[in-house]
C-alpha cells in the first residue's frame, strides 16, 4: 500500500495540532466502522496507519489486519489473539491470564489513544524495554503515566524540543499550552489502564476531539464553573466582534452571572445549564440574528433590551429549572437596575425573589440577598414602604445568619436606615 507513516507524514510537512488532529479523526473514525464489522485491529500503530494524498487532501489507510480478531470468535480464538505491539497495546492485550471476554472495542481505543499521545508530543506514553526480565505487561503496569505535554517538558535536549516544535509548526511555550487540559485529559482517558476509565468506543474519541476542536467542554475533565466559563466565551469571540460595544457590555453582563454562580458553588448540572442559556443569548443577539427577529434593527439589541428578552426566554426555557432560572432573572434585574428605566427590574427580581423562596426558602443567603435588591429597586421606583419592608427582613435574618459585622449585615442596614431617615 502506498503511503508514509503518519508520524513521518506529519512532521515532514509539519503539521500543525489542529491538522493532525483532524487527520487522527479520520483513523478514529475508519476504526469505528471497523468496529461496527465486528473486528478488531489489535495491532494499531504509526506503521499501520498509512497517509496518502488524493486531489491535495491527507488520506489515512488503515493496513495489516492480518492479526485482527472478530468479535465473533470463539472462546479459545479470543485467548490466542496476538500482543501486538507493546509500546501501543493496551494491558488486557499483555496480559498473561487474558480471558476470552477481556478484548472489546475498548482493546483499540487504547491503540489510538497511544498513536493520538504520539502525534501530539512525539513520543509513545510509555518505551518499553524489549530486554527486560520484567514482561511488557509488569512494565506497562510499572510505567510512569505522564500526560502529553509532560512529556514534552520532560525532554532534556532543547534541541529536541525544538524540532518536535518546529515539526508542529509553533512555539515550545505554545505547545505546552495547547497540550496542557483538554488535550492532556483527552489521551489520558484513551490509554486508562483500566478499560472502564477509557472511552467506550473510538466514535466518542472522535466525538470529544470535535468538542474541543469546538470550543465545547470536553467530558475528559471535570466541568467546573471556570472552565464551563472559559468555553463559553472562548466559543462566543465571533457574536462579540461582530457588536463590539453592545458586545463588551453584554459580556460583562453575562460574566456577572458566571460570577454568582461560581461564588455559589453551584453545581456542574446548574453551571451547564446556565452557561448553555447564555450561549443561545448571546448568539441570539448578533446583528445577523436580532434583525432576522426584528427586521427594522439595525445590528445588535442595546444591553437592557437583550436582559429583557433573556428574561423572558429564562421564564419559558427553564421552566423545570427554577434555581437556574432564579439565578439568570436576579443578575437580569440587578443589571436591569442600571438603566433608565426604573420599572424595568422589578417585576424580573420579584419572579426570582419568588422562585427563590420556593426552592431555598426564606433564609437562605441566595433569597435574602435577592430581597434586599428588590428592595432597592423598589426604592428607586419610589415604592418606599415596600422597599423599607424588604430591607427591614433581609437584615433581621442577616443579623441571624452573619452576624450585625459581616459586610452583607452591614449593607442591609445602612440601606434601612437611609430610608428610615
Amino acid at each position: 500500500v502506498d503511503g508514509r507513516k503518519i508520524t513521518e507524514y506529519c512532521d515532514t510537512r509539519c503539521l500543525n495540532i489542529e491538522q493532525r488532529l483532524s487527520l487522527f479523526e479520520d483513523v478514529a473514525r475508519a476504526i469505528h466502522h471497523a468496529h461496527q464489522k465486528r473486528l478488531l485491529h489489535l495491532d494499531l500503530k504509526p506503521s499501520n496507519v498509512l497517509v496518502t494524498e488524493i486531489e491535495g487532501r491527507a488520506v489515512p489507510k488503515i493496513i495489516d489486519f492480518g492479526i485482527a480478531l472478530n468479535l465473533d470468535s470463539e472462546e479459545e480464538e479470543r485467548k490466542k489473539a496476538s500482543l501486538g505491539t507493546p509500546n501501543y497495546a493496551s494491558p488486557e492485550l499483555l496480559a498473561p491470564d487474558r480471558s476470552s471476554d477481556s478484548l472489546d472495542t475498548r482493546a483499540d481505543v487504547y491503540g489510538l489513544g497511544a498513536l493520538l499521545f504520539e502525534l501530539l508530543s512525539g513520543r509513545t506514553p510509555t518505551a518499553l524495554d524489549p530486554t527486560s526480565e520484567s514482561s511488557p505487561f509488569e512494565q506497562l503496569l510499572a510505567s510512569d503515566r505522564i500526560a502529553p505535554s509532560e512529556v514534552f517538558k520532560s525532554r532534556s535536549l532543547e534541541v529536541e524540543k525544538r524540532s518536535v516544535s518546529s515539526a508542529r509548526s509553533t512555539t515550545e511555550p505554545t505547545l505546552i499550552k495547547t497540550l496542557q487540559g483538554d488535550l492532556d485529559a483527552i489521551c489520558m482517558k484513551a490509554i486508562a489502564l483500566d478499560r472502564e476509565d477509557r472511552f467506550g468506543s473510538a466514535l466518542e474519541l472522535s466525538q470529544e476531539l470535535e468538542r474541543f476542536a469546538a470550543n465545547e467542554p470536553v467530558q475528559s475533565r471535570p466541568r467546573t464553573l471556570p472552565y464551563l466559563a472559559r468555553k463559553f466565551f472562548r466559543r462566543n469571540r465571533l457574536p462579540v466582534a461582530a457588536s463590539f460595544i453592545a458586545g463588551v457590555a453584554v459580556l460583562g453582563a453575562l460574566g456577572a452571572v458566571l460570577i454568582a454562580l461560581q461564588e455559589s458553588q453551584a453545581s456542574e448540572a446548574r453551571a451547564e445549564a446556565t452557561v448553555d442559556f447564555l450561549q443561545e443569548l448571546l448568539e441570539f443577539n448578533t446583528p445577523y440574528k436580532a434583525r432576522r427577529h426584528t427586521p427594522q434593527r439595525a445590528g445588535a439589541m442595546p444591553v437592557n433590551e437583550l436582559m429583557l428578552e433573556g428574561a423572558a426566554r429564562a421564564e419559558e426555557q427553564l421552566a423545570d429549572q427554577p434555581e437556574v432560572q432564579a439565578g439568570i432573572l436576579y443578575t437580569i434585574g440587578n443589571i436591569l437596575r442600571g438603566y433608565s428605566d426604573p420599572e424595568a427590574p422589578v417585576p424580573v427580581l420579584e419572579r426570582a425573589l419568588e422562585l427563590r423562596l420556593s426552592e431555598l426558602g426564606n433564609e437562605h443567603p441566595d433569597t435574602l440577598l435577592t430581597r434586599h435588591v428588590l428592595g432597592l429597586a423598589y426604592e428607586r421606583l419610589g415604592r418606599y414602604e415596600e422597599a423599607e419592608d424588604n430591607y427591614t427582613r433581609s437584615f433581621q435574618s442577616l443579623v441571624s445568619l452573619f452576624g450585625p459585622e459581616d459586610p452583607r449585615t452591614v449593607a442591609a442596614q445602612v440601606d434601612l436606615a437611609q430610608i428610615q431617615f
